[in-house]
């Protein structure tokens, strides 16, 4: 199987593997409220990097307990997005 792919440019795809294995590290399991917020603070700053207003706020979960929770709006939009590939 090839590791290459015609849509990604060598960097894009070396530093998307890289994001990749890194937020693979995160542990994150649900009910681990240290590492869902973990997480959730690592996908803030990655969106925020795409111009993505990001917060994180608490909300009770199916048992009643607090957990982080993202959301991310619209914000000042310093890079474009890339959807290349992503239809048809």
């Amino acid at each position: 199987m090839s590791t290459t792919s015609p849509l990604l440019e060598p960097v894009i795809r070396q530093r998307s593997i890289a994001l990749l294995q890194e937020l693979c590290a995160i542990s994150s399991p649900s009910g681990d409220r240290a590492g869902v917020e973990a997480m959730a603070r690592r996908i803030a700053a990655i969106v925020g990097e795409f111009g993505l207003q990001a917060t994180i706020v608490e909300e009770d979960d199916s048992d009643g307990e607090r957990q982080p929770v993202l959301v991310a709006r619209p914000g000042v939009h310093r890079h474009r997005i890339p959807v290349q590939g992503l239809a048809g």
